[in-house]
């Protein structure tokens, strides 16, 4: 079943090739006819040509249509009946209803798809009790108090994605931001590699998980989890490697992919491994269940806490589970849908040169342990109608250096599609630490946040 999934795979593929070279040499001989009977159009070179000539290349161009012509050369010396005239190149209609502008002679058979996201937040961030000046996660409120209550364009991310040829698929995403411009994603899929498996090389988000590898201007919340922010980082690990995925031939017939990944650390000569094996079946027509484990071991800097900096080498396992509900077979109310979804993680440390400065004596206190600890994140989201969804959001997380820090945290949210290129999402998030490593007492704060996401373009879908 995998090999001939891959076969006709690659049949539509390379079908797709033949289509965009027919379709280019359609174009520039209507070019060349359009030039020969340009008459005073300024904008277009008139070339001379003979009637026999233009006969034949119309006889070429109905071929490729695949028309039958009925249209012969006459004998030199007859008239040749006049031609009816082309629209001009820069305002010919395509097949789909829409108008595609060219200048004359130039093709846009081989541009990319092209999209742009726009990502604007607007928070209000609130302290509660007991708050201390020290952060040990990676909060975006920590250090900067000043940048917590006001709005900001978070992110704009800009999307070019393309068939290299019938075997390989390109994928390039940049990232705007208020520090500049960094490649948050640019590979190469192999598509046909026989035998039911896929490569992508290049710099790309590993699979850990399910919501770590989206993007984060599409994800369900204004933010991700705590679990993935203190693990992974603010926006997950994006990082150079090689990636080999396999579809498993199982006797249940079942989807069951397992992946494999060498990922070299951005800047330094660290590496780390992932594995990952997935699961995806149908529960009923209108229900599916997604099962993943993630294992993920290697050497990692961690520069999250004030007080200094580690140099880390974690060994972590991940459980991700989604259920998801739509009544595709229920005409009288298609606009209801669920989703549940839950992500954990135990992460074991080898902590070696962890360096603290002390606050007192300004001395760089150094230790050499091991940590044990474990995060989670579970969420649901139901669709009330057809652009209203509302969710709920659990978090908690252990820090790495010392597992009786922790934060626990609850996030409702709402969202408004206008459009399918259009969002908006308010989010209430109450933060609750226990930091029992500087101060015992527990501290919370609270947070408001208003975003709204807008695109342009082909963007295709992450996966599923």
């Amino acid at each position: 079943m995998d090999e001939e999934v891959l076969r006709l795979r690659g049949e539509m593929l390379k079908m797709r090739m033949d289509y965009d070279s027919k379709l280019r040499r359609m174009e520039e001989k209507l070019q060349r006819l359009e030039d020969s009977g340009a008459d005073n159009r300024p904008y277009v070179r008139t070339v001379a040509m003979a009637p026999e000539e233009k006969t034949k290349m119309e006889e070429e161009l109905k071929a490729l249509m695949g028309e039958k012509s009925q249209t012969t050369v006459p004998p030199s010396g007859m008239a040749v009946p006049p031609t009816p005239a082309y629209p001009p190149v820069a305002e010919r209609a395509y097949p789909g209803g829409f108008l595609q502008r060219l200048r004359p002679g130039v093709s846009q058979t081989y541009n990319p798809d092209i999209s742009v996201i726009g990502d604007f937040v607007g928070q209000s961030y609130h302290p509660g009790r007991g708050r201390g000046d020290y952060d040990w996660s990676e909060n975006r409120y920590g250090k900067n108090r000043e940048l917590a209550d006001r709005f900001s364009l978070r992110e704009i991310e800009l999307g070019l994605q393309a068939s290299i040829d019938p075997y390989a698929r390109a994928d390039f995403f940049l990232g705007f931001h208020e520090g500049g411009v960094e490649v948050e994603e640019g590979y190469m899929t192999l598509l046909t590699l026989p035998k039911g498996f896929q490569a992508k090389i290049g710099q790309f988000k590993p699979a850990i998980g399910k919501v770590s590898r989206t993007h984060r201007p599409e994800i369900f919340q204004v933010d991700y989890p705590l679990v993935i922010r203190n693990l992974f980082g603010e926006e997950g690990l994006r990082d150079p490697g090689v990636s080999v995925s396999w579809l498993v031939p199982n006797p249940w017939d079942k989807f069951i992919e397992l992946t494999g990944e060498v990922l070299t650390t951005r800047g330094m000569n660290e590496r780390y491994y992932v594995t990952h094996l997935k699961s995806f079946f149908d529960i009923t027509p209108n229900s599916s269940f997604e099962a993943g484990l993630t294992g993920i071991t290697g050497r990692h800097i961690r520069t999250d806490f004030e007080a200094g900096t580690s140099r880390l080498r974690a060994n972590t396992v991940g459980l991700d589970l989604t259920y998801r509900w739509k009544p595709i077979t229920q005409k009288a109310n298609p606009y209801k849908s669920f989703i549940w979804q839950s992500e954990t993680y135990f992460t074991h440390v080898d902590n070696i040169d962890f360096q603290r400065r002390d606050p007192d004596t300004d001395a760089v206190l150094r230790t050499n342990k091991k940590e044990d600890s474990w995060g989670a994140f579970t969420f649901a989201e139901y669709q009330l109608s057809r652009r209203n969804y509302v969710g709920l959001r659990l978090d908690y997380a252990q820090a790495l250096a010392n597992h009786k820090d922790s934060e626990l945290a609850v996030s409702p949210y709402w969202t408004f599609w206008q459009s399918d290129f259009g969002r908006w999402r308010l989010q209430y998030t109450h933060t609750q630490r226990r930091l029992d490593s500087v101060n015992p007492s527990p501290s919370s704060d609270d947070a408001i946040m208003l975003q709204t996401t807008f695109s342009i373009g082909a963007h295709r879908p992450h996966p599923f």
